[in-house]
């Protein structure tokens, strides 16, 4: 009925080999994915961090210009 060896193992061998590849495929392939979903992660990272300083710098652009003079105890003028 089997057509495995005399002693039994052959069989047994080949299915864990098969089974050991094809683990190790899916281990392989699950890797990949995660990868490029970091990847896509920090593309939208990047994207969000640039659209935030060109809006931090418009900001800027808008906000008026303040200098501020301090007077120390000893009636010394700090402009800042």
């Amino acid at each position: 009925m089997s057509r495995s060896a005399p002693n039994g193992n052959s069989s047994t061998t080949v299915s864990a080999g098969i089974t050991s590849a094809m683990l190790n495929y899916y281990v392989y392939e699950d890797l990949v994915f995660h990868v490029q979903a970091i990847q896509l992660q920090m593309i939208e990272i990047a994207k969000f961090i640039d659209d935030q300083a060109k809006n931090d710098q418009k900001t800027r652009m808008k906000l008026k210009s303040r200098s501020l003079t301090f007077v120390d105890p000893y009636g010394n003028p700090t402009t800042n």
